[in-house]
């Protein structure tokens, strides 16, 4: 009887088990299978951008039209050109200038303009009203760090230059005369230039360049490319 009972109690506990295992079958099916299907890209970008939104807004329409999703990062800009060239838990850079292909070997640019952007001269009276680059030499500027446009023009011309993380920096260098001028794309100043305590700065007419920005995705996804190219196309077509 000992026995019979042992092989009865045994015989519950297996049903149980299975019972149990069953009831958490879809569980583990839904997590195992959600991480092989999932098909989700993580993207970097400038973390000041105000115009970040449409352009995110258009590359992550492209990808969901490709069946893919996009989550964003947002970082200081050199730090995001960084953290892409990495190629660890960062699949790509939302936008940047054509000229970012030598910093970012590993990945592929996508032929589509995804955005044009004007960078202006902020300064005091006439001092902001300049059209060339090497019509800055006789004078220091600050930049936003990793610009890579902005870096590459002043170090061609020469120009004495700093570099900051963010426009409040660069404007209060102005204020205190450790710069004559400043150079930033314009997205960058829209929340700031209307601040009191920087209401006196002056923007030049007319932008010193205007640069085209494009989104680039790791070489490991090259497999998209095409369909990703013609998806982009078509929603910056329908702008």
């Amino acid at each position: 009887m000992g026995n019979l009972s042992i092989l009865a109690n045994k015989k519950q506990i297996s049903i149980s088990s299975l019972l149990i295992f069953l009831s958490l079958l879809p569980f583990f099916y839904n997590k195992v299978f959600a991480k092989s299907t999932d098909k989700v890209l993580f993207i970097s970008t400038l973390h000041q951008i105000d115009e970040v939104k449409e352009i995110y807004e258009m590359v992550s329409l492209a990808y969901r039209n490709i069946g893919y999703q996009v989550k964003i990062y947002q970082m200081p800009a050199k730090r995001s050109l960084i953290e892409v060239r990495k190629g660890q838990g960062i699949d790509g850079e939302l936008a940047r200038v054509k000229a970012a292909e030598k910093l970012l070997p590993d990945h592929i640019r996508i032929p589509v303009v995804v955005k044009t952007v004007p960078s202006y001269l902020y300064g005091y009276k006439n001092n902001a009203n300049f059209n060339h680059w090497h019509d800055l030499k006789p004078y220091k500027v600050a930049i936003i760090r990793g610009i890579i446009s902005h870096t590459q023009a002043l170090e061609f011309n020469r120009i004495d230059y700093l570099e900051v993380t963010t426009t409040e920096q660069a404007f209060d260098l102005l204020k205190r005369g450790r710069v004559d001028i400043v150079v930033i794309p314009e997205p960058l100043v829209k929340n700031i230039i209307h601040n009191s305590e920087f209401n006196d700065i002056v923007r030049s007419i007319d932008p010193i360049e205007k640069q085209e920005l494009f989104h680039f995705i790791h070489k490991k996804y090259q497999g998209i490319v095409p369909q990703l190219t013609k998806s982009l196309l078509k929603v910056s077509k329908a702008k």
